[in-house]
C-alpha cells in the first residue's frame, strides 16, 4: 500500500510539470532592414537598393516600367546603369510574380544618357576603347580595352547590382564622386535617393583609362 501511494503521487507530481511547461513559440523570420549602399573597388562596384519584402509586381506592355538604376557624370558625359523594364519593349502578356520573376523581363545596361530640353535620349554603351566609351556595335574586337558588364540579383527584401570591368571603373570614377544619385520606378512610386559612396581602391584622376593593367593599386 505505501509503494502504491508512492507511485500515485509521482504520477500527480509528473503530471503536473508537464502540464505546467510553456509551449515554444514558433518563430518569424523577420528579414533585417537593408539600407542603400554604394562600394566602389578596384574590379567591380556594388550598389544596394531596399526591396519591400514580399511584394508581387505586375508587368505587361501597357506603360507599365521598372527602373532601379544609378546615375555617375564622367568627363562631363552622363551615365546611367542598373535594371530596366521597358513598356517599348516586346514580351509576353501581362502577369504578376515575384521580383525574381520581374528580372527576367527586363535587362541590367549600362547607358549613355543625353537630355535635351524636355526628353531623354539612352543609348546602350557596348564597349570602352581608347578614345572612352562607345554606343555602337560596328567596330572590331580589336579595338576594344573591355566590355563593362552590369548584372544583377534580388532576395526578398533587396536588388543588389553589380558593375564589372577595371577600367569602366576607372573612366567612371575617376572625381571619384562622394555621393550617386538612385533611381527607384515602380508602380507604387518614383523615388530618387542621393546615397554616399565608400571606395575600397584607389583610382586614376586621368579621365582616360590606361591600357596597364598596374596603373590601378590597392
Amino acid at each position: 500500500m505505501k509503494h502504491l501511494f508512492i507511485a500515485f503521487v509521482l504520477i500527480i507530481t509528473t503530471s503536473y510539470f508537464v502540464a505546467g511547461q510553456r509551449k515554444p513559440k514558433k518563430s518569424t523570420f523577420v528579414p533585417q532592414t537593408v539600407k542603400y549602399q554604394a562600394v566602389v573597388d578596384k574590379n567591380e562596384a556594388v550598389f544596394t537598393f531596399p526591396l519591400k519584402p514580399s511584394q508581387r509586381y505586375e508587368f505587361c506592355s501597357r506603360g507599365l516600367r521598372y527602373v532601379w538604376s544609378v546615375e555617375v557624370n564622367s568627363d562631363s558625359q552622363d551615365f546611367e546603369f542598373g535594371y530596366f523594364l521597358s513598356p517599348k519593349w516586346e514580351f509576353s502578356s501581362c502577369g504578376q510574380g515575384n521580383i525574381q520573376k520581374l528580372l527576367r523581363k527586363g535587362q541590367f545596361s549600362l547607358f549613355k544618357r543625353k537630355s535635351e530640353d524636355t526628353s531623354t535620349e539612352y543609348t546602350v554603351v557596348t564597349g570602352l576603347t581608347a578614345e572612352g566609351f562607345v554606343t555602337y556595335d560596328n567596330f572590331s574586337d580589336e579595338s576594344l580595352i573591355e566590355k563593362p558588364i552590369v548584372s544583377g540579383f534580388a532576395s526578398s527584401n533587396k536588388l543588389t547590382i553589380k558593375l564589372s570591368g577595371t577600367k569602366s571603373l576607372q573612366l567612371l570614377f575617376a572625381n571619384q564622386p562622394k555621393y550617386l544619385n538612385f533611381t527607384t520606378q515602380t508602380l507604387e512610386n518614383n523615388k530618387n535617393v542621393s546615397v554616399l559612396v565608400t571606395y575600397t581602391a584607389k583610382f586614376l584622376s586621368a579621365k582616360k583609362p590606361s591600357t596597364q593593367n598596374d596603373n590601378v593599386n590597392k
